[in-house]
């Protein structure tokens, strides 16, 4: 059974017994297994001809990967979610979260920007350490409210390519 996230919640409200199609990525362990990870967005912001796989290994590492390019293999959380992805005119650009399993800093997040014909670019990870954040999307990009002492907001905009933290 597919559970929606919150945020997804009053989208899908209204369409109940009616058909839904859902995009997302497959989730792949190094045991075979393989998830959907769905995302309730439209499909013209959720497809692309190139995707992002999340591949979980036995040794608790944990391997992202944009087609056939390595952006990051780490041992240092215990899950990574891909939880926003926008479109740009010729690529995307997608959140993640990064999930310690621990109690201390338990969410990090984590930009990545693939565009065709240039270096994938994957920014520092970033946040509070909070798992309630709140993502506002927005028509060119969105903002990520982070509470915390201090609380921070992440501003990402497609326009200029820019994630900026805002007081």
């Amino acid at each position: 059974m597919l559970m929606p996230l919150d945020e997804d919640e009053p989208r899908l409200i209204p369409r109940v017994s009616q058909p839904v199609s859902l995009n997302g990525f497959m989730l792949t362990y190094s045991d075979g297994s393989r998830y959907f990870e769905p995302s309730f967005a439209p499909a013209s912001v959720a497809s692309s001809t190139t995707s992002f796989t999340i591949v979980k290994n036995d040794e608790d590492s944990i391997v992202i990967r944009y087609g056939d390019d390595v952006l990051l293999r780490t041992d240092e959380y215990d899950a990574i979610k891909l939880t926003h992805r926008l479109p740009l005119a010729n690529g995307q650009a997608v959140l993640f979260e990064l999930h310690s399993g621990g109690v201390a800093c338990p969410v990090l997040y984590q930009l990545a920007v693939a565009q065709t014909g240039v270096l994938t670019m994957l920014s520092q990870p970033f946040g509070t350490c909070s798992d309630e954040g709140k993502l506002t999307p927005a028509p060119n990009g969105f903002t990520l409210d982070l509470p915390g002492n201090p609380r921070q907001r992440w501003v990402w905009d497609t326009n200029s390519l820019t994630l900026r933290k805002q007081s």
